[in-house]
């Protein structure tokens, strides 16, 4: 579980790729010093599980389907990613529970400034089905976002 919060930008440093997946090797030294193998990491909002990491970079598996499902699968060398480590049970829980279960690539239409708030227009694939409830959240690019319909 995630808050939607992001706690850094990393920097995609490598991407392995093989017939059914893909290795990312992503440098945040912040993100690095805080994890251990097998732990959850909120990349760009999807939940990936750390294989390998140093002082400076770890290391996530990314299963065919969700390179086809997600933003992962258009990632490349040199790619910001917004980062989050999953949520302690104890934490405050400031943004929205996030699972980081992508359902869909949604397109940024607009983006307007309106007194201090930020309207983003989202579009999406509604026969997939509607992926938002009014005053739900969403998550873009793992950052959490309230939803209302105009």
């Amino acid at each position: 579980m995630f808050t939607g919060l992001i706690q850094a930008v990393g920097q995609v440093a490598s991407i392995e790729r093989q017939e059914s997946s893909a290795r990312l090797e992503i440098s945040s030294k912040e993100i690095a010093a805080q994890i251990a193998q097998g732990d959850s990491v909120s990349i760009n909002g999807t939940c990936l599980t750390v294989v390998s990491y140093d002082e400076s970079k770890f290391a996530v598996d990314v299963m065919v389907q969700t390179l086809n499902l997600t933003s992962t699968g258009s990632l490349e060398v040199g790619s910001a990613v917004n980062l989050e480590l999953a949520t302690r049970t104890a934490d405050r829980l400031g943004g929205h529970i996030v699972q980081g279960h992508v359902d869909q690539i949604g397109t940024i239409q607009r983006i307007e400034d309106q007194d201090g708030s930020w309207l983003v227009d989202v579009s999406y694939d509604a026969s997939l089905g509607n992926v938002t409830v009014e005053k739900g959240s969403i998550t873009l690019n793992g950052t959490s976002l309230t939803c209302f319909n105009s």
